[in-house]
C-alpha cells in the first residue's frame, strides 16, 4: 500500500479515520487546503458527530449527513460513531466508495495525556497568544512548565474527548470513584485504539502516524502525487498547515499527579 494517495478521484471522499488528539484536525486540514489549492471541488464535513440528545435514530441521521455531490472531507474520530458505523456493517459501504486511511499517534501516553495539557494552555491564556518575540514565547512556555511541575493535573481532568463521564469524579485522592473513573478511561481508550486495529486489518487500510510528519510537514507530499495535484506548490501549503504546540517538555506524565502515573504505569502506557 505504498502507493496510497490522500486524495482518490475515482472515490467519493477521503475519510480519516481515528480518535481525539491524534493530529485528525490538522491533517483534514491539509487535506482540504491542498484541494482547494487545486481548484477541486469539496465539501468538507469536519467532525462527524450524533445528536445523542435528539433521541433521532443513528441510522436516520448518517443517511442524512452523509449526503453530498462534491468529493468530501471527513475526520472520523468520534468512538461512538466508529463503533455503531461498524455494528451496523456501515464500513462496507464506506470502504467501497470512499478514500479511508487510519490515523493514529505512535505514542499512545502522549495521545492520552495532551488534551488535558493543552486545555490547560487555554487556561493561561497561552493557546492562542500571539507572542511578539522568540524569547516572550520561551520565558512563558518555561513559566508554564514550571507552573505543572508545582501543581500537577489531576487524574479528573483526563478526558478522552467525549461524553465519557460515566462516573462521577473525585479530587479526593484514593476515593472509590476515583480508581473506577481513571482505569475505566484508560480501558475506554484501549477500546478506541483495538477499534482502529480492527478497521486496518479488516478492510486493508493504509495507516499514517502523527510522527511521520509532526517535526516536518513536507513528508506528507508522498500522499499528494496526483497529476490533479500542482506540486510546486504543494511545499508551501504543507508548510502553512503545519501547526504545533511549542512545548519545552515532551515527557507528559511528568505534569500528572502521582496517582495517574501510578495507573498508567499499571496499565503499561509509559512504555
Amino acid at each position: 500500500m505504498n502507493n496510497f494517495q490522500l486524495y482518490d478521484k475515482n472515490k467519493k471522499g477521503t475519510i480519516i479515520i481515528s480518535h481525539y488528539r491524534s493530529g485528525g484536525t490538522q491533517l483534514l486540514n491539509t487535506l482540504t487546503s491542498v484541494l482547494y489549492g487545486n481548484d477541486i471541488k469539496i465539501s468538507n464535513f469536519k467532525e462527524i458527530n450524533f445528536d445523542v440528545l435528539s433521541g433521532k435514530p443513528f441510522v436516520k441521521q448518517t443517511e442524512e449527513m452523509m449526503k453530498h455531490t462534491n468529493y468530501a472531507t471527513i475526520l472520523l474520530n468520534n468512538s461512538l460513531v466508529i463503533s455503531h458505523f461498524y455494528n451496523q456493517g456501515y464500513f462496507d459501504e464506506l470502504n467501497k466508495n470512499y478514500n479511508l486511511v487510519i490515523l493514529e499517534r505512535k505514542d499512545k501516553l502522549t495521545s492520552l495525556l495532551s488534551l488535558p495539557l493543552w486545555e490547560e494552555l487555554i487556561h493561561r491564556g497561552l493557546f492562542h497568544k500571539d507572542w511578539k518575540t522568540p524569547l516572550e514565547q520561551t520565558q512563558d512556555m518555561i513559566e508554564f512548565h514550571t507552573h505543572l511541575l508545582n501543581h500537577p493535573i489531576p487524574s479528573q481532568n483526563i478526558h478522552l474527548g467525549w461524553e465519557n463521564d460515566i462516573f462521577k469524579k473525585s479530587g479526593v485522592e484514593g476515593a472509590p470513584n476515583q480508581y473506577y473513573y481513571l482505569n475505566y478511561l484508560v480501558k475506554a481508550y484501549q477500546d478506541e485504539i483495538n477499534m482502529l486495529k480492527i478497521l486496518k486489518n479488516e478492510y486493508n487500510l493504509h495507516t499514517i502516524y502523527y510522527e511521520d510528519y509532526e517535526e516536518n510537514s513536507k513528508t506528507l507530499s508522498i500522499y499528494f502525487k496526483n497529476d490533479e495535484i500542482n506540486q510546486e506548490s504543494l511545499e508551501n501549503i504543507l508548510v502553512q498547515n503545519k501547526k504545533k504546540i511549542p512545548y519545552i517538555h515532551r515527557n507528559f506524565i511528568d505534569y500528572f499527579d502521582k496517582y495517574t502515573q501510578q495507573v498508567l504505569k499499571d496499565w503499561k502506557f509509559d512504555d
